[in-house]
């Protein structure tokens, strides 16, 4: 962990291999629709840019943005239960 700690790359590069999500917003804020989890931020990414295709050619342009985002692991505290 110190590692990563001293090299932002690094830290980009394992955040880049986790999960991801796909979410969309409107213009208001309010979140639209989120799907995954997908592999890694490229299967996410491509994911949103086929979503964003989709909703141009139903809807025509709109306010909707898709945004895409990291699954991180939890968090062990202790208040948690283990199941």
């Amino acid at each position: 962990m110190g590692e990563l700690r001293r090299d932002p790359a690094a830290l980009a590069r394992v955040a880049n291999e986790l999960p991801h999500v796909v979410f969309s917003r409107d213009a208001g804020g309010a979140v639209g629709s989120c799907s995954g989890p997908y592999a890694t931020a490229i299967d996410a990414c491509v994911a949103a840019l086929v979503e964003r295709q989709i909703d141009l050619a139903t809807t025509g342009p709109s306010t909707l943005t898709f945004h895409v985002a990291p699954l991180y692991p939890s968090v062990r505290t202790s208040f948690a239960q283990d199941t």
